[in-house]
């Protein structure tokens, strides 16, 4: 049984579970956000992408399109092509449209593949110019590099830092993407997120309806619960005296 009559910094464990429900009350009839809301994130439809394939993004309104490359701030394409007429090779790439808008870059034009949990911030090297997710040569083998998405024979899963700018204000974000190298090159973007906070750090997340940032506050729901069996045990013991 829970001793709620135990003190813990010398306020009664009962009063301080019964004052939760108060607080969820307070912020129901406030309009309170809910805890983590200043991290927007986007849980779209996965779209993939085959040879010839791309899709614009808007970090900030959440719209994609896979017929207007200039929808968005973003822009992932899978494409194979020659080059100087003798080599030929496969990529996907991610590319920001608008001026001072970047990814976060391992060097060499590769994007940065981040693993859930990991923080976007302005401790990354971002590139605002095109960042290969993967690149292939299909003539000359080892004449490029596979990237940090590349995993021969399978297919590896990871985000994409970046960075964008809003009413000349910098924001950071990141979008989770798996490419795929099973049989034809493939790219799928699951969903994007981005922190509404100017100047704040964002924490990849491996679930896209569960963003990962500060450690929040008691939600409404758990604070009304904790309130209630606050309350149950202050009558009780008001019973009992």
């Amino acid at each position: 049984m829970l001793n709620f009559a135990r003190k813990d910094g010398g306020v009664r464990l009962d009063t301080r579970l019964a004052s939760y429900g108060a607080m969820a009350v307070a912020a129901a009839l406030g309009g309170a956000t809910p805890a983590r809301a200043a991290v927007i994130v986007h849980d779209i439809p996965d779209i993939t992408l085959g040879f010839g394939d791309f899709v614009s993004f808007n970090v900030q309104t959440g719209a994609t399109s896979q017929t207007n490359s200039s929808l968005g701030q973003f822009l992932l394409s899978v494409f194979s092509s020659s080059f100087f007429s003798s080599s030929f090779f496969e990529a996907v790439f991610l590319t920001p449209w608008n001026s001072g808008d970047g990814i976060a870059s391992a060097g060499n034009s590769y994007a940065q593949r981040l693993i859930a949990g990991q923080t976007v911030d302005g401790n990354l090297a971002f590139s605002s110019t095109s960042q290969y997710l993967f690149l292939r040569s299909l003539t000359t083998a080892g004449s490029f590099g596979a990237g940090q998405w590349g995993n021969p024979g399978g297919f590896r899963r990871g985000f994409a830092g970046l960075r964008f700018f809003l009413n000349g204000a910098e924001h950071f974000g990141w979008a989770d993407i798996t490419v795929d190298d099973t049989s034809n090159l493939s790219a799928t973007l699951h969903c994007f997120a981005y922190e509404s906070t100017p100047n704040t750090a964002i924490r990849t997340s491996a679930d896209c309806s569960a963003p990962q940032g500060n450690v929040p506050e008691p939600s409404s729901a758990a604070l009304l619960a904790l309130g209630a069996a606050g309350m149950t045990a202050y009558r009780r013991r008001r019973k009992a005296a």
